[in-house]
C-alpha cells in the first residue's frame, strides 16, 4: 500500500471518531478500562506509561486516576518540541496537568519529573488507526514512534473497535503495538 493510503485512512477515522457523541465514548472508555485493568501486563507492571487523552480519544484519565490509586507509578509524554521527541515524567496527580503542545494536557513545567524509558513496565498508547498485525497510524509526526523504537516491554494500545482494521499500511519507522484493547475485544497481534 502507498503511503497516501495513510492520509486516507487517518481522514476518514478521525472523523469517525468526531462523530463519537460524549456519553456512547464515555461508556466504551469504561469498558475498555475495566479489560485493560485486567490484563497480566497490567497487573504485574510497577511503572505504567500512559497517554493523556484529548477528548475525542478513549479517555485514559480515568485510568490514570485509578493507577494513582493503586500505588502504581504513573507516566507521561512530555512534548521536547526542540528536539521533536517524547520525554517521560511522573505524574503523581491529574491538577498537575496543563493544556500544553498540540493542545494536549502535560505535565506543568514546575512538576515535571523526568523518568528514564527503560523504567516502564508497560506502554499504553494512542492511535488514529490499528490493524490485527499491530500496525498502528498516529498522527503522522512521528513521536510515540520514537519513543517506543527498540522498547523490549508489553505495548497496549486503547482503541474504539471501528479504528482496528484487517490491515493498514505500515514502513520500517512505524513502532507497532502487541494488543489493542477495545469495547468487544482484547486483540492479541500477530
Amino acid at each position: 500500500m502507498k503511503t497516501v493510503d495513510k492520509f486516507k485512512i487517518r481522514k476518514k477515522l478521525l472523523e469517525l471518531r468526531l462523530k463519537h457523541k460524549g456519553a456512547e465514548r464515555a461508556k466504551k472508555s469504561a469498558l475498555i478500562a475495566r479489560k485493560l485493568l485486567s490484563l497480566p501486563e497490567f497487573a504485574c507492571c510497577k511503572v505504567v506509561c500512559f497517554y493523556v487523552s484529548k477528548e475525542e480519544e478513549v479517555d485514559t484519565l480515568e485510568l490514570i486516576r485509578a493507577c494513582l490509586k493503586l500505588g502504581k507509578q504513573v507516566v507521561v509524554p512530555l512534548v521536547d518540541s526542540k528536539h521533536k521527541k517524547l520525554l517521560l515524567s511522573e505524574l503523581r496527580s491529574l491538577d498537575e496537568l496543563v493544556p500544553g503542545t498540540f493542545g494536549i494536557l502535560e505535565h506543568k513545567k514546575e512538576f515535571a519529573c523526568l523518568v528514564e524509558r527503560s523504567s516502564v513496565g508497560l506502554f499504553i498508547v494512542p492511535g488514529v488507526a490499528f490493524d490485527v498485525s499491530g500496525h498502528r497510524i498516529g498522527f503522522g509526526k512521528g513521536f510515540f514512534d520514537k519513543l517506543l523504537h527498540g522498547v523490549r516491554v508489553p505495548v497496549v494500545a486503547l482503541a474504539f473497535d471501528f479504528q482496528v482494521l484487517p490491515s493498514i499500511p505500515s514502513s520500517e519507522l512505524d513502532v507497532g503495538v502487541g494488543k489493542i484493547v477495545t469495547e468487544k475485544r482484547i486483540v492479541e497481534c500477530k
